[in-house]
């Protein structure tokens, strides 16, 4: 033992009091990295871009937003929209939605052979 002592913080519960909810949005990092990438910036270039808007963010962060590993809050969300020049509903529609307005290929597709 190295001689520290640990404390443990007593944490009283009010009942009337409820713990603050989260606001969770369908944020999609799919779309968002390829919105970044589409505009030609590197993860500390968009970093710069959310603390001109108003918010710092570490790379790492947007990165793990990217990948999925969490996701932001909605304050956050409005930020990397406002940094990206999109909506937030552009950050979290997801992104095999895009393809959607596309119409499918026809039956008559197979190199003119019936299939």
């Amino acid at each position: 033992m190295c001689g520290l002592l640990r404390s443990t913080a007593h944490v009283r519960y009010v009942p009337h009091m409820a713990p603050p909810t989260r606001l969770s949005l369908p944020f999609d990092g799919l779309r968002a990295r390829r919105e970044r990438e589409r505009q030609g910036l590197t993860l500390v270039a968009l970093a710069d871009r959310c603390a001109e808007a108003g918010r710092r963010f570490a790379h790492t962060t947007i990165s793990r937003w990217e990948s999925g590993d969490f996701g932001p809050t909605a304050p956050s969300v409005k930020v990397l929209a406002d940094a990206l020049g999109v909506t937030v509903d552009d950050l979290c529609t997801p992104a095999d939605e895009d393809n959607s307005n596309t119409t499918p290929a026809s039956a008559d597709d197979n190199d003119g052979r019936p299939s």
